[in-house]
């Protein structure tokens, strides 16, 4: 469902942690005049690849997952939380969105016009860096998922994930939010289904982990820092 926000930027908990952080808080209304909210249920698409990419969406609550898909095969991309931006990089210039975003649990977003990137961009440089450092960290997040693909076994690529996880969920616990499937999970990996139970199971009968109920407890994660380290 679309509506208009109640919530304005400037007493949105995530602000600061998107590149509106480094606008005139007085140039933030100009924002709630081109946005709205989007809630989604578990399974709902926020948009599909190739859709136009006319505007961008930051997540307000809830995690989604990037993914790209052929009649043959689906590939995860990475999965994403309160504060994050999608579909900014297509928004900038113009273009179709190169991905698809699917809510792995009940989702709130804000859907921004693509405009406001655009005269943002103009009129103020710290908003122009802040887009810059995060495309370039997007880059660098792509750089190390290759590496992670290409030199790192199973039980090291899931071992960074989860730790990678449980920081940006921001877990003031070792229990965190854990919507991910098997296969999901596998995609992201770049393995198979089988191999990511099998090494979930290993975590787990070595007292490392454990899951139930949608959620997940790194019981040991100096133990999984030493798989990252030693890699």
């Amino acid at each position: 469902m679309f509506h208009s926000c109640s919530e304005s930027c400037a007493e949105c908990a995530t602000m600061h942690e998107t590149p509106f952080g480094t606008v005139p808080p007085s140039m933030l209304a100009l924002v709630d005049e081109k946005k709205g909210t989007l809630n989604f249920k578990k399974g709902e698409s926020i948009f599909h690849a190739d859709d136009p990419a006319q505007a961008f969406y930051c997540i307000s609550a809830g995690q989604v997952q990037l993914y790209r898909a052929s009649r043959a095969k689906e590939q995860a991309f990475g999965v994403y939380g309160p504060g994050t931006w999608l579909g900014y990089r297509n928004a900038l210039t113009g273009s179709a969105f190169d991905h698809s975003a699917r809510c792995l649990t009940s989702v709130k977003v804000c859907k921004v016009d693509r405009a406001v990137l655009e005269g943002f961009s103009i009129r103020f440089p710290s908003f122009t860096k802040a887009i810059v450092r995060e495309l370039a960290s997007g880059w660098t997040e792509s750089e190390k998922q290759v590496y992670n693909l290409g030199a790192r076994n199973v039980k090291e690529r899931l071992a960074e994930y989860l730790l990678s996880l449980r920081k940006d969920t921001l877990a003031e616990s070792h229990d965190f939010d854990f919507p991910l499937t098997r296969e999901t999970l596998a995609s992201l990996m770049g393995t198979t289904t089988e191999s990511v139970i099998r090494t979930l199971s290993d975590f787990r009968s070595r007292g490392w982990i454990d899951y139930h109920d949608g959620k997940i407890s790194l019981s040991n994660e100096r133990e999984l820092e030493k798989l990252v380290v030693e890699s």
